[in-house]
């Protein structure tokens, strides 16, 4: 909770300019790649939601960026091997970059302005490279807790991708 107040409200507040990783995607892959079921969504909502809340500025843009990332992850985790530090260093990269275009997005709709452009790009770019240098340290902080069997069976605990 420290890490994410600290990140979404004095980091980004007092310095707009200075770009940090993210530590709320990075949990959100946590949760992604270690569960995979319906409750780590949730999971994933409420820690953008908290990120929004924190910013103070719109309501859903991070919460719905969490989500779609988290979804992406499950899906790339269910068929490829993850635990790794260079995997999980590529999932979190791919991960920010979805919850980044899944922010401008909402808030080019929000503010009816036009998001595309050098700056938003580059930055999305270097805080997605931050991110991916940072998530094996928070990938393992993560796993130092009460150990579970990190198989989950097909009857239901995971996300079915097939209808």
């Amino acid at each position: 909770m420290i890490g994410i107040f600290f990140q979404s409200a004095v980091l980004r507040n007092l310095i707009p300019w200075l770009v940090v990783p993210d530590i709320i995607l990075l949990l959100v892959v946590c949760l992604a790649v270690r569960n995979g079921a319906i409750p780590g969504l949730v999971g994933a909502f409420f820690l953008g939601l908290l990120s929004d809340l924190a910013s103070g500025q719109f309501l859903g843009p991070n919460a719905a960026g969490c989500v779609v990332a988290y979804l992406g992850v499950v899906y790339v985790a269910d068929k490829v091997y993850v635990e790794r530090g260079f995997a999980i260093g590529v999932l979190a990269f791919a991960g920010c970059l979805i919850k980044v275009f899944t922010f401008l997005a909402l808030l080019g709709i929000y503010m009816d302005i036009e998001i595309l452009g050098w700056s938003p790009i580059s930055r999305a770019l270097v805080e997605a490279f931050l991110t991916a240098l940072f998530s094996p340290l928070v990938f393992w902080l993560t796993s130092l807790g009460p150990k579970r069997s990190q198989k989950r069976s097909i009857s239901g605990q995971r996300l079915s991708w097939e209808s």
